[in-house]
Protein backbone atom coordinates (compact mmCIF):
# COMPACT_ATOMS: atom_id res chain seq x y z
CA UNK A 1 0.00 0.00 0.00
CA UNK A 2 3.13 2.55 0.67
CA UNK A 3 4.21 1.98 -2.88
CA UNK A 4 1.01 3.08 -4.15
CA UNK A 5 0.55 6.18 -1.77
CA UNK A 6 4.19 6.95 -2.96
CA UNK A 7 2.99 7.07 -6.38
CA UNK A 8 0.45 9.94 -5.31
CA UNK A 9 1.73 13.66 -5.85
CA UNK A 10 1.43 16.32 -3.55
CA UNK A 11 2.33 16.10 -0.28
CA UNK A 12 2.95 13.69 2.76
CA UNK A 13 -0.19 15.17 4.36
CA UNK A 14 -2.15 14.32 0.82
CA UNK A 15 -0.81 10.99 0.70
CA UNK A 16 -1.90 10.29 4.13
CA UNK A 17 -5.56 11.82 3.59
CA UNK A 18 -6.17 9.74 0.21
CA UNK A 19 -4.53 6.86 2.59
CA UNK A 20 -7.35 7.41 5.03
CA UNK A 21 -9.96 7.95 2.73
CA UNK A 22 -9.61 4.85 0.83
CA UNK A 23 -9.29 2.84 3.97
CA UNK A 24 -12.43 4.37 4.86
CA UNK A 25 -14.60 3.71 1.95
CA UNK A 26 -13.45 0.13 2.19
CA UNK A 27 -14.71 -0.35 5.91
CA UNK A 28 -17.72 1.62 4.91
CA UNK A 29 -18.69 -0.21 2.16
CA UNK A 30 -18.18 -3.88 4.37
CA UNK A 31 -20.27 -2.53 6.77
CA UNK A 32 -22.95 -0.51 5.46
CA UNK A 33 -23.09 -2.29 1.40
CA UNK A 34 -23.35 -5.66 2.67
CA UNK A 35 -26.28 -7.90 2.52
CA UNK A 36 -29.46 -7.22 4.51
CA UNK A 37 -30.43 -9.25 6.78
CA UNK A 38 -33.62 -10.51 8.45
CA UNK A 39 -35.08 -8.40 11.46
CA UNK A 40 -33.28 -8.33 14.63
CA UNK A 41 -30.11 -9.33 13.03
CA UNK A 42 -28.38 -6.22 11.89
CA UNK A 43 -25.80 -4.11 13.53
CA UNK A 44 -27.79 -1.61 15.36
CA UNK A 45 -31.52 -3.37 15.18
CA UNK A 46 -32.96 -3.46 18.42
CA UNK A 47 -35.84 -6.09 17.17
CA UNK A 48 -35.73 -9.66 18.03
CA UNK A 49 -36.31 -12.60 15.86
CA UNK A 50 -40.16 -13.80 16.84
CA UNK A 51 -38.80 -17.44 18.30
CA UNK A 52 -36.56 -15.37 20.35
CA UNK A 53 -39.16 -12.82 21.85
CA UNK A 54 -41.70 -15.40 22.19
CA UNK A 55 -39.03 -17.46 24.38
CA UNK A 56 -37.88 -14.26 26.03
CA UNK A 57 -41.87 -14.11 27.16
CA UNK A 58 -42.30 -17.69 28.25
CA UNK A 59 -39.75 -17.29 30.45
CA UNK A 60 -40.91 -13.96 32.10
CA UNK A 61 -44.13 -15.51 32.52
CA UNK A 62 -42.40 -18.08 34.04
CA UNK A 63 -40.61 -16.00 36.57
CA UNK A 64 -43.94 -14.01 37.26
CA UNK A 65 -45.74 -17.48 38.20
CA UNK A 66 -43.00 -18.58 40.47
CA UNK A 67 -42.98 -15.25 42.16
CA UNK A 68 -46.80 -14.47 42.41
CA UNK A 69 -47.17 -17.99 43.84
CA UNK A 70 -44.28 -18.61 46.44
CA UNK A 71 -45.07 -18.81 50.03
CA UNK A 72 -45.14 -16.07 52.39
CA UNK A 73 -42.75 -15.76 54.86
CA UNK A 74 -43.65 -12.93 57.63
Amino acid sequence: MEGLLNKIPGSVHTRAAVGTAVIMAVLGATFFGGKKTAGGQGAFDVSKPENVQASMDHAEQARLARFAGGTKKD
